[in-house]
């Protein structure tokens, strides 16, 4: 009896020994296994599947379609919907014991995606995302044209403004439909939900204003202007056209009087919080309330201190402040003004050299804490914040030779995604390209705002995305 039994515990060894060796040799790789179709179902997907031996392709769900082309392309596609939510489907490939699951989503009609026209230097959403306005510019005799206007996210309608020969470039939109404009040849200017153009009221002694950024109702503007006799930029607060002079930093990180000043870039959906910049040095500075100035992160982040670099005819001292940086980008701050994207500078002596190393950062506005991603993705070495949301969510963007990639940071969970699995994964939207990344959050993410760069970083697409009114 102990033999019998000993003999079939070897044969089942046996057994299972050759199954897992089966299941082991079995695989499965595929060119996608991710992909989102538009409400009209009007793409289709070319997946191309490497595998170990015959393979097959199974689904339940009646609104896709899958094809198979020969022994190693799949074709899929999708029905239009008429529905206002999201649908998801799986097709699982096999081949043996192996199996990988493609994860197919197609967006309900309460989903709107633009890619805006290539006509304008820049594009500004409004902060919770009703609005985005652009400046067209045409060449028409040698003369530059230049068409401000502003399209309604909801219905793509498109409201134009007078054409000027002036230099216009877009500057801040409020949800109400108020419009600035930065006016290179003059001074600022704003046009009324009416669409009346006036212009942003000028404090005495200064030669002219910009203002950068608005309040959701359009009647809180931020800025910055020129001072005569001082000779300094200055940040403006301006409620209804009414303005009123910033405190600002009269000494630079490294301890020296300003020579140029400062400037206020952005603020939150009411204008209560502000941030902006020294333009000395670019350090990272933001206003509460009616209070004073005060440095992103505070002191404890600001490290003035000194490096030693062996130069041709001996040791150079070189005097260098780590710190948080920003610079002329108006959207940096979420819309209720709790979180804000930086960028932390620190400097390093190599290669007889000061290397400048830049890592995204985002701040908690309520409690001070800046968090500073210097782990990054994908082997790079520097990165911009671009923009924060209400959620905590930082995006930022890595450069690459002429390009830029994008990805999202989760201050929470500590997860960094690229923009394109980020989009997916929260919103169920693909985007294929990795050269793209967000440039502003509208509210709590009811709508976003991108970039994807272009022949090879020489352009930019830009695009939103939103959420489909009942």
């Amino acid at each position: 009896m102990k033999i019998i039994t000993r003999i079939a515990l070897a044969l089942a060894m046996v057994v299972t020994f050759a199954a897992c060796e089966d299941e082991k040799s079995d695989y499965i790789k595929l060119s996608m296994s991710s992909f989102t179709f538009s409400p009209e179902g009007e793409e289709e997907y070319t997946v191309t599947v490497d595998a170990s031996g015959t393979w097959k392709a199974t689904y339940t769900s009646t609104w896709i379609t899958v094809e198979q082309d020969d022994s190693r392309t799949l074709r899929i596609g999708a029905a239009p919907t008429r529905s206002n939510g999201m649908r998801k489907a799986q097709i699982s490939v096999t081949s043996g014991f192996a199996e990988e699951i493609i994860e197919v989503t197609q967006l309900g009609t309460n989903v709107i995606f633009n890619i805006l026209e290539q006509h304008s230097q820049e594009f500004i959403m409004s902060p919770y995302g009703t609005y985005v306005c652009g400046v067209k510019v045409e060449l028409e005799n040698l003369v530059y044209y230049y068409t401000p206007y502003i399209i309604e996210t909801q219905t793509g309608e498109i409201t134009e403004m007078e054409t000027v020969t002036d230099m216009y470039d877009a500057a801040a939109v409020s949800d109400t439909g108020v419009f600035a404009v930065a006016d290179w040849t003059n001074t600022a200017q704003y046009y009324t939900a009416d669409g009346e153009k006036k212009e942003v009221a000028v404090p005495d002694g200064f030669s002219y204003v910009v203002v950068s950024s608005m309040s959701s109702d359009g009647s809180i503007f931020v800025g910055y202007g020129w001072h005569v006799e001082e000779a300094l930029y200055y940040p403006i607060k301006w409620t209804d056209n009414q303005p009123e002079i910033l405190s600002m930093p009269m000494t630079d990180t490294y301890g020296r009087s300003v020579e140029q000043g400062s400037m206020a870039r952005g603020c939150s959906a009411d204008g209560s919080i502000i941030y902006g910049s020294c333009w000395d040095d670019f350090a990272a500075i933001y206003w509460k309330g009616s209070g004073s100035w005060q440095y992103v992160g505070g002191g404890d982040v600001i490290n003035l201190h000194t490096l030693i670099v062996e130069g041709y005819e001996g040791l150079v001292y070189i005097d260098v402040v780590d710190m948080p940086i920003t610079t002329a980008e108006n959207t940096m701050m979420s819309t209720s003004g709790r979180y804000m994207a930086v960028t932390y500078q620190v400097n390093v002596a190599e290669n007889r050299d000061v290397s400048t190393y830049l890592y995204p950062a985002i701040l908690d506005t309520e409690t001070g804490i800046l968090d500073i991603i210097r782990d990054l993705p994908d082997g790079f070495r520097n990165a911009w914040g671009r923009t924060a949301s209400d959620h905590g969510h930082l995006s930022f963007a890595c450069p690459r030779s002429t390009t830029f990639y994008g990805y999202v940071y989760d201050s929470f969970k500590g997860l960094t995604r690229t923009t394109s699995d980020y989009l997916e994964e929260e919103f169920g939207f693909m985007l294929q390209e990795d050269e793209a990344y967000i440039i502003h959050y509208a509210g709590e993410g009811e709508a976003i705002m991108g970039g994807t760069y272009i022949y090879q970083g020489s352009m930019m697409d830009y695009w939103y995305l939103t959420q489909a009114e009942d």
